[in-house]
């Protein structure tokens, strides 16, 4: 835990990466409306297409039934087609229930069964009316997920048709006819009827077992997206900044200090002042408090006048330990670049760090506590 930082840390680490974070948001969000402007240009541009040139016959004409449709087709060429046939569709409603008496919503396998060759058959044969132009794209099933009722919607482009096809699949439904509804119970909620079309296909159905996205999506549903898409830019930034921080030379606030438990992380560097002389005052103030016989300074970068100046008032200071006589003094304050210019020979009771955030090298403090590992000091450490 001695490694953590704090939330105040935390806060000042995110205002100095505040501009990464933003730009990582600005870059998410400007790809999100990149794609969905993409999306909405290519599904316009296809389906003017194929309105213009009467493509949609064919692409009818070119499926084929043994193979996929979505191995034949793109997923916007469906939606197009799915749209188009759909437009005299009749659709019929009811619930289904297993014989745990939980609600049964696989949507896919549902029109698996539906589709399957021997159901297609008795369909066909009953209404003398062949499902064209592909039992995948005729033939629709939808799960509302807020009461669970399953639709069935048929349509091939004829109206008639899908009256008729509509009926004989409600028959197959309604009356279990397949071995698949052995187990399971069913519930008509609506006799087939014509598609509304005032309702929205997302008011109809939230699961579309056609193609994913066939739906549209609502503004409301786009701007939930995009709040999650400025949230995992956020978190990305947060990570880019983390990474840039570990990566980096230089020591900085989330950078692991403490090494031994009873090593002491002052954090003075988000502290304001309203004159420079405040700042060194509070410096000095930090490295003399609590008071000890000896103590020692280690500063990559070389202190400046003002806090020398200040420190010469609080005790003694001297950037050389060797032939001083301690004795002599009540307390004293060594200064150094480096532990290995200090006599080894000096007891000394308090070994103090001055680390400037962004400044100070990792090798160079790295160094220094491998180097004064056999000393029993106490270990302080101020970033600035």
């Amino acid at each position: 835990m001695k490694n953590l930082p704090t939330i105040e840390e935390l806060i000042s680490f995110l205002k100095d990466n505040l501009r990464i974070i933003i730009l990582s948001i600005v870059t998410c969000l400007m790809l999100f409306i990149a794609g969905v402007g993409y999306t909405t240009f290519t599904n316009d541009k296809v389906e003017n297409e194929l309105q213009n040139t009467n493509e949609e016959d064919n692409l009818l004409s070119d499926i084929d039934n043994t193979i996929p449709i979505e191995e034949q087709l793109k997923p916007e060429e469906i939606e197009v087609i799915v749209d188009k046939l759909q437009e005299d569709g009749v659709e019929f409603s009811f619930y289904l229930e297993k014989e745990s008496a939980d609600p049964f919503q696989s949507t896919t396998l549902l029109k698996e069964i539906l589709t399957s060759p021997s159901v297609i058959q008795i369909v066909e044969e009953e209404t003398n009316v062949k499902i064209e132009p592909n039992p995948e794209v005729a033939v629709n099933v939808d799960l509302n997920s807020s009461n669970l009722l399953m639709t069935i919607t048929i349509g091939t482009g004829d109206a008639e048709k899908n009256k008729a096809l509509a009926d004989a699949y409600f028959n197959i439904v309604s009356e279990e006819q397949h071995e698949f509804f052995d187990n399971k119970v069913v519930y008509t909620v609506s006799q087939p009827e014509p598609v509304d079309s005032n309702v929205t296909e997302g008011e109809n159905s939230d699961n579309s077992s056609v193609v994913q996205g066939v739906n549209g999506v609502s503004y409301t549903q786009l701007i939930i997206l995009a709040i999650g898409v400025g949230v995992f830019g956020a978190m990305l930034g947060i990570l880019i900044s983390i990474a840039k921080s570990l990566f980096r030379k230089e020591v900085t606030e989330i950078y692991g200090f403490a090494i031994k438990d009873d090593d002491q992380v002052i954090n003075i560097s988000n502290l304001k002042y309203s004159a420079k002389s405040e700042s060194s005052k509070q410096l000095v103030h930090t490295i003399v408090h609590p008071s000890e016989k000896v103590k020692l300074i280690l500063s990559e970068e070389k202190l400046g006048e003002e806090i020398i100046s200040y420190l010469q008032k609080e005790t003694r200071v001297e950037t050389r330990t060797k032939n001083i006589q301690l004795d002599k003094y009540d307390e004293i304050i060594f200064i150094s670049q480096s532990i290995i210019e200090v006599d080894p020979k000096v007891a000394i009771n308090e070994i103090v760090f001055i680390c400037k955030k962004n400044h100070t090298s990792k090798k160079w403090y790295e160094t220094q506590r491998k180097l004064i590992e056999t000393y029993n000091a106490a270990i302080k450490v101020i970033l600035l």
